[in-house]
């Protein structure tokens, strides 16, 4: 595994600005007040701000959620899901309708990132990597059989509490497993390789080391490619049919859309009637293309206290510009 390019996020907002070799990221949200089908979520309400380049409409949410909300992380494929991790320990499973689909499971979750499907020996599971709140990457699984996600060790050895981790599914239909990148605090090399499954068992194959620019809290795989991101920025990557989009989060509030070198554009996210969005938000994720869920042109999912309580949001996608700059 080469990744070819190492860019760094910078912290504060950066609005309608050419970034060179740095990158902008956006996220959105929105809550509805009771749960329901998809086809049944409202139409966002008025018009969007002159300003704002892009407008997207947050169409959806949960139901209050049985904590405050750390992190989230989503997974494609078949039956996508979005993990859950409340502060300070718990861990929930939720389907891209804002359905319940597991009970919430004490396993001490610090961080998760981007999740895959996988066949563990017989069985169809979910699995979701992960950070614990004792610096331990490890794995969270859930599937058929059980009521709750479960936690499994990884065979990653690391000598030092990890603080950052993120990661992307193995391209191809046969492969099941997951690009990993992580570090540990005050690291000047960011540590990567790719986790795989085999019948019942997990299997690391370890890649050279990349250079951790300095600041760097976080990062986003696209591919090949690697972006890193500094404190206040959170970033999604959305995965469209050709183009792989950056969705920016910065602060917890402000939105934009770009790729490294190029313009970013600020998107306005519109509540809906009785959607409410996450003010500040505290996590996003997002995928281009869910096979199933009702949003055949991406979503976009983000956390945090609303006037109803805390809840997970959805943004409808769709209206963003494929393959744009």
């Amino acid at each position: 595994m080469n990744f070819k390019r190492w860019r760094l996020v910078p912290g504060p907002p950066i609005v309608n600005a050419c970034l060179g070799a740095a990158m902008l990221f956006l996220a959105a949200c929105g809550a509805g007040e009771d749960a329901g089908r998809p086809e049944d979520r409202e139409p966002a309400a008025g018009p969007a701000p002159e300003e704002a380049e892009l407008s997207l409409p947050a169409v959806w949410s949960t139901r209050p959620l049985a904590g405050a909300i750390q992190d989230l992380s989503l997974v494609g494929g078949p039956a996508p899901a979005i993990a859950a991790a409340y502060a300070p320990r718990g861990l929930q499973i939720f389907n891209l309708e804002g359905e319940v689909a597991s009970e919430t499971a004490d396993l001490g979750v610090a961080q998760l990132a981007r999740g895959a499907p996988i066949v563990f020996g017989d069985t169809p599971l979910l699995l979701f990597p992960g950070i614990d709140s004792e610096g331990v990457l490890t794995g969270y699984l859930f599937g058929p059989g059980l009521s709750a996600p479960e936690a499994v060790a990884l065979p990653i050895e690391a000598a030092e509490p990890i603080v950052a981790l993120c990661s992307q599914a193995l391209a191809g239909q046969q492969s099941m497993g997951l690009d990993l990148v992580y570090w540990a605090s005050g690291a000047s090399a960011a540590s990567r390789g790719t986790l795989e499954v085999g019948g019942d068992a997990l299997s690391y194959t370890t890649a050279e080391p990349g250079p951790l620019p300095q600041g760097a809290t976080g990062c986003v795989l696209d591919g090949e490619d690697l972006i890193f991101t500094r404190a206040g920025a959170q970033a999604v990557l959305l995965d469209r049919k050709d183009a792989a989009q950056f969705v920016v989060l910065q602060e917890g509030r402000t939105f934009t859309l770009g790729r490294p070198g190029k313009r970013a554009l600020e998107i306005e996210i519109r509540p809906g009637l009785s959607v409410d969005v996450p003010s500040p938000i505290k996590a996003i994720d997002g995928l281009g293309q869910p096979r199933d869920g009702g949003y055949p042109g991406g979503v976009i999912v983000v956390a945090g206290p609303t006037p109803r309580g805390e809840r997970i949001v959805f943004i409808d996608t769709s209206a963003l510009p494929i393959g744009a700059d």
